[in-house]
């Protein structure tokens, strides 16, 4: 009775090509075919930058601070979460001005972009446990784009 691996594998053994043998033409040279995740990594890179470049003084006045660090735990978290939210509602490759930022504050709470938010922040949570330690802010962005790249690629 064959085992499943054999029930897999096609043809019989040794109707491979044969041992030493050389090929009789020349093989076709592999072509470089760039990805295009890697121009939306790049892109949910910089966009991240620009959504905190736009946000951040309007979430400095909002809650009265000087700079970023001068907010509570809290109201840091909820900026973050504010720009992450954002991020993850864009679309790939959109040209990002402060105006289209600033109207994205009133849909950051859609179902799908909870669902977004819900999803990236589980992959977050999956690293903090496997590194058992925090991540940097780095990291973070470098998450950020992975999951934006994990979601949006192919759409």
């Amino acid at each position: 009775m064959p085992t499943k691996t054999e029930e897999k594998l096609p043809g019989e053994p040794q109707q491979g090509r044969p041992k030493n043998s050389k090929d009789s033409e020349k093989r076709k040279q592999k072509e470089f075919a760039p990805q295009t995740g890697a121009a939306l990594q790049i892109w949910a890179l910089n966009a991240q930058d620009k959504i905190s470049d736009i946000l951040n003084p309007h979430l400095l006045a909002f809650y009265n601070k000087k700079n970023m660090r001068s907010l509570a735990s809290a109201e840091y978290t909820e900026a973050e979460n504010t720009k992450t939210k954002i991020f993850l509602s864009l679309d790939p490759f959109s040209q990002l001005t402060e105006e289209m930022v600033l109207n994205k504050l009133n849909t950051i709470n859609s179902i799908e972009n909870n669902n977004h938010f819900t999803n990236y922040t589980k992959l977050y949570k999956n690293i903090n446990s496997k590194l058992d330690r925090q991540l940097t802010s780095e990291e973070l962005k470098y998450t950020k784009a992975y999951y934006y790249q994990l979601v949006y690629t192919d759409v």
